[in-house]
């Protein structure tokens, strides 16, 4: 599978030495060389959204490795799920590499996104989403701020997410809002699992509401990436 830029910056032309074919995730790799010139896989355009807030759980199914994202608002109405399918794949001399694929409505669906990431090294990997490739360290930045990691920018094609990672709930969950460029409209709001807390414990949590609906898969696509970063960071710990 060969991929291209799909804009004069910020786009990959070559994915970094650890990206490989080797192995198989969900029946598909991201290949080792994007060789100029060729285009990326068709992906799907996103879903007609609703004018609702929904609150989307995360739930493992009976495949290996799969999880199932399902939302629901106020009135009860049952919205389009996500299906992500999560794999590591080992590249001799080189970090494990964890691949997370992402489709819409079922787990051979519409493709939503795809991205393969380091296990040890944060922010290094790839994302790809539409018809655009990208280096996950050109994508997502951390913004000064204290604490130290506590606001990161996403930065994907036009679309600009910002990321406020710097409060916990009483009981010491972490919560990230996000805001659509600098923090003009809180689009969504997402609570991982929580770690080191006592059972019982919660499923990951996202909250879109709408004036997020329309951004809704690069919300959830930033933070898939964002909480992948800040656990190989230390989050947690």
């Amino acid at each position: 599978m060969n991929l291209a830029p799909a804009s004069p910056t910020g786009t990959i032309t070559t994915l970094p030495e650890y990206a490989s074919t080797y192995g198989d995730h969900d029946g598909e790799s991201i290949d080792a060389d994007l060789a100029e010139g060729s285009s990326p896989p068709e992906y799907a355009p996103s879903a007609p959204r609703t004018a609702s807030t929904v609150t989307y759980t995360l739930t493992p199914t009976t495949t290996s490795n799969g999880f199932t994202l399902q939302g629901q608002d106020s009135t009860g109405a049952v919205h389009p799920q996500y299906h992500i399918n999560a794999n590591t794949k080992a590249v001799p001399f080189a970090p494990l590499l964890v691949v997370t694929t992402v489709r819409r409505d079922t787990p051979n669906g519409p493709l939503v996104g795809q991205t393969e990431m380091s296990s040890t090294h944060p922010r290094a990997g790839i994302v790809i989403m539409g018809n655009v490739a990208q280096r996950i360290s050109n994508v997502l930045q951390t913004l000064p701020a204290v604490p130290a990691a506590a606001h990161w920018k996403w930065k994907f094609d036009d679309v600009d997410l910002r990321w406020d990672c710097s409060k916990n709930s009483p009981e010491g969950i972490p919560i990230y809002r996000c805001y659509r460029g600098a923090r003009t409209k809180h689009m969504a709001t997402f609570m991982p699992a929580p770690l080191g807390l006592t059972p019982p414990f919660s499923s990951p949590r996202l909250i879109v509401f709408p004036s997020g609906q329309e951004m809704f898969e690069h919300i959830l696509m930033s933070a898939l990436v964002l909480e992948h970063t800040l656990l190989i960071m230390g989050r947690g710990t």
